[in-house]
Order: structure tokens, then C-alpha cells, then sequence
């Protein structure tokens, strides 16, 4: 599964950036949760790909995508949805 985001210009340049993005079911419920999907060190603003494995038996039916300027951040500073058909 590759995911497309575009960096906000809330800096100029970050330090570092990961990715961490959860998948869920029909009903809403967390079925996986990959904590280190991505990341990048010395990032300027701009459009990313991020190409995400999923490897569990069942499907999702939507994902959120969140990019943390730290590891340990508890706050996205941006973040996506996205759904499966």
C-alpha cells in the first residue's frame, strides 16, 4: 500500500519525522497498528510517499496515517484518513 502526504509548511525543515499508521475494521475496531511505517531524517517541506506493508489476514477498511516529529510525540502534526474499497 503506498500513502501520499504533503508536509504543511508549519517549519521550514524538521529534524525528523516518522510515520505511524492504523488500520482498522468494518466496524471501527484497531486491527493493526504499525508504529514505524516511515521515516526520515534533515526533511524539508514537500510531498512523501509512504509505502506501508500490511501483511495481517484481515482487510481494512480504513486507515489513519499520522507523521509525529519525534518518536516519542503524542500529536501528529499532520495527519490523514483513508479509506478501502
Amino acid at each position: 500500500m503506498f500513502f501520499k502526504f504533503t508536509l504543511v509548511r508549519k517549519k521550514d525543515n524538521y529534524d525528523y519525522l516518522e510515520a505511524k499508521i492504523t488500520y482498522y475494521d468494518a466496524s471501527g475496531k484497531v486491527i493493526y497498528t504499525d508504529s514505524l511505517a516511515w521515516n526520515e531524517l534533515n526533511v524539508k517541506p514537500g510531498t512523501y510517499k509512504v509505502n506501508a506493508m500490511y501483511y495481517q489476514n484481515e482487510m481494512p477498511t480504513k486507515a489513519t496515517i499520522g507523521i509525529f516529529d519525534s518518536s516519542t510525540a503524542d500529536e501528529p502534526i499532520c495527519s490523514k484518513n483513508v479509506t478501502f474499497e
